[in-house]
């Protein structure tokens, strides 16, 4: 089926849900994940990558939180979900390359991820749901692999909290397009993320090579993490591009070795400021680079 469909479009991007599902067929000829080195060239729903960046989908794990909505015992796990869980031990590794991994936190099943941070972080303001809700967003373009938006994720996508919903009507199924307008900053800030992805080549590596050589984590304060892209001019304008995600209630103050240009924050693109002292509030990503 590649082939053929590769004949008519050279550049056809082939992905599906790869679960081990329960057939008589043997396990070892299923197309699922756990067989992606049969199939190199198929993408693959990353179901860690929702359930650790996220939390856990299924209806009787909604209050399960993962380490962008505030459990920072996944700090490992964030790490490797953002190379497409493409690195051997200690990590856990699902794929050979990065183009097989459909990083998501949500799609047609389960709850919207807005639902589930609703569920989940009962706790949280609004104003603090949806600081977490852009950073899941920015999570997916900032990770290596293939990023898949769920349609309105971007203007905070709910079904009122309902899961599977292939039988449920229009009233909960439909977009509800006056969440644009409610939730213009999401959406802004979820264009911003596509462009500074389509602008830094290192985010779209496609090899584990490329990943291995150039791509490095480091710990911080409060189980704040650093993902940094090293010696990667001959990929586009920057050396050095460091990536910061403060998944916690805390504002972090880093003073950086050099001057770096600040390309974006929580509001989004910036630009190019020229700035040597980072704040990093809470629930935030931020991306320098020089």
């Amino acid at each position: 089926m590649k082939k053929t469909l590769k004949a008519i479009k050279p550049d056809i991007l082939v992905y599906g849900e790869g679960w081990n599902m329960p057939t008589m067929l043997d396990d070892s000829l299923k197309a699922s994940m756990f067989n992606q080195h049969q199939m190199p060239e198929i993408g693959h729903f990353n179901d860690f990558y929702r359930d650790h960046v996220k939390g856990k989908s299924s209806e009787n794990e909604a209050s399960v939180k993962g380490y962008i909505a505030g459990d920072v015992n996944y700090k490992e796990a964030m790490k490797m979900a953002l190379v497409g869980n493409t690195f051997d031990f200690p990590f856990v590794k699902l794929f050979n390359s990065p183009t097989q991994s459909i990083n998501y936190v949500e799609c047609h099943d389960n709850a919207t991820s807005w639902d589930k941070l609703k569920e989940c972080c009962k706790e949280d303001s609004k104003e603090v749901r949806i600081r977490k809700h852009k950073m899941l967003i920015g999570s997916i373009l900032l990770s290596m692999g293939i990023p898949f938006l769920h349609s309105g994720q971007e203007f905070a996508r709910t079904k009122n909290g309902a899961h599977n919903t292939y039988r449920s009507s229009d009233l909960i199924n439909q977009l509800d397009w006056k969440r644009k307008d409610r939730y213009m900053e999401i959406v802004t800030y979820t264009q911003d993320m596509i462009k500074l992805r389509k602008s830094l080549a290192p985010l779209r590596f496609n090899s584990v090579e490329l990943i291995r050589k150039h791509v490095s984590f480091s710990d911080l304060q409060n189980s704040i993490l650093l993902m940094e892209f090293k010696d990667v001019k001959a990929y586009g304008e920057y050396e050095h591009i460091k990536i910061f995600f403060n998944p916690t209630g805390s504002v972090m103050y880093h003073r950086l070795e050099d001057y770096y240009q600040l390309l974006a924050n929580e509001a989004g693109l910036i630009g190019h400021l020229p700035v040597q002292s980072l704040t990093i509030n809470p629930h935030t990503i931020v991306v320098v680079a020089k």
